[in-house]
């Protein structure tokens, strides 16, 4: 259908207003998040698991918890800079 063929290509355009760097911080945390939960979800799937200890193990890295002692391994083990 026509309609479908048309939102499918609108939601996969970029949004030709879009400013990044007029973004608040914590829309670009949030943003930050899918792409790292991604990552770690693409790792995860293989070996196949079952679905809710896959989901544990996401869960489980991606949590702020999880990322502030993955940053701190960051800070304490490379030379960071801006």
């Amino acid at each position: 259908n026509n309609d479908d063929l048309s939102l499918f290509t609108e939601l996969m355009s970029p949004i030709s207003s879009a400013q990044p760097d007029q973004m608040s911080a914590s829309s670009l945390a949030y943003l930050g998040d899918v792409v790292f939960e991604l990552f770690i979800r693409s790792r995860y799937v293989w070996p196949q698991r079952r679905m809710p200890v896959l989901q544990n193990t996401v869960v489980g890295l991606v949590n702020a918890e999880a990322q502030s002692k993955l940053l701190q391994k960051f800070v304490d083990n490379f030379t960071l800079t801006s």
